[in-house]
């Protein structure tokens, strides 16, 4: 059986007043060091079966410049199938 993944990018350019994900505005500074800690995490994951899906949600994951994006993607592909 196939599984998704889900990532949870924590920021968003502003924060809207109905939103009740944890994301913060404003931390763009903030951004590599979430990149690189988050691909730690992946890295240090048990693969299991097969991922079918990434979901990225959170805040706004599109604040990420595409290269924090594919190195996001890369440590997945890297730890699953």
């Amino acid at each position: 059986m196939a599984r998704s993944i889900y990532i949870h990018i924590a920021f968003c350019i502003s924060k809207c007043p109905y939103c009740d994900f944890t994301s913060y505005a404003g931390m763009e500074a903030f951004y590599g060091e979430y990149v690189e800690a988050l691909a730690a995490e992946i890295s240090h994951a048990e693969p299991q079966e097969p991922i079918s899906t990434i979901y990225f949600g959170g805040g706004t994951p599109t604040v990420l410049s595409n290269g924090q994006l594919s190195a996001i993607l890369a440590a997945v592909r890297e730890r699953f199938e």
